[in-house]
């Protein structure tokens, strides 16, 4: 752990599940003109976030992590996330996710 990157994990039923979760952050990310890296895989989805330019952890990737709960939360609920894709919200989770840990 060293404290420069937030990283999670999320599961999903397959692939086609956690592409379409990738697609729904890939549209946050684009609202905040600030780009995770995402690993698509099947049944998971891994989101590392950092700044690039900086090689370390800056404001804005808490604000995007923030916004990345809001979706996760809204999809367990059933709510659209202002600024998210309509369709995210459509996508419930299947076995959870881990946390946004420093990695």
């Amino acid at each position: 752990m060293d404290g420069r990157h937030l990283q999670r994990e999320i599961r999903r039923k397959d692939f086609r599940e956690s592409l379409k979760l990738a697609n729904s952050i890939g549209e946050i990310a684009e609202s905040q003109r600030h780009h995770p890296d995402l690993l698509v895989s099947w049944g998971r989805l891994v989101v590392t976030l950092f700044t690039h330019a900086i090689n370390r952890l800056h404001e804005n990737d808490f604000i995007l992590a923030a916004r990345m709960d809001e979706l996760l939360a809204a999809e367990v609920s059933g709510r659209d996330v202002p600024g998210g894709s309509a369709a995210a919200a459509s996508t419930r989770p299947d076995a959870g996710s881990s946390p946004a840990v420093p990695g």
